[in-house]
């Protein structure tokens, strides 16, 4: 899903930035993408290429309405954050 050239290119880094994404959503769905940015502490264009990412591999849908993008996240997509999210926290416990 990412590549090395990615600015956060540790495993940590990019467990923890798609675990807040994920985590946004599933508290969030139907959330704009600017709102899902800033909830998830995360710049719009690193947001925009992440979720390009998911909804290419069925785990969000993306809306639109006027200007606005609102993402929605599939069945399959609620496991996938879930199991994230998840991870995340058993990374952070056992570093911590």
């Amino acid at each position: 899903m990412f590549h090395s050239s990615d600015a956060m290119s540790s495993p940590e880094t990019r467990i923890g930035y798609l675990a807040r994404v994920m985590k946004v959503l599933i508290e969030n769905d139907g959330i704009t993408v600017t709102n899902l940015a800033m909830l998830s502490r995360t710049n719009h264009k690193r947001c925009n290429v992440l979720l390009a990412r998911l909804e290419q591999r069925g785990f969000v849908k993306i809306r639109t309405k006027g200007k606005r993008r609102y993402v929605i996240l599939t069945e399959r997509g609620t496991t996938f954050a879930r199991r994230v999210v998840e991870v995340s926290q058993l990374q952070f416990w056992l570093c911590a």
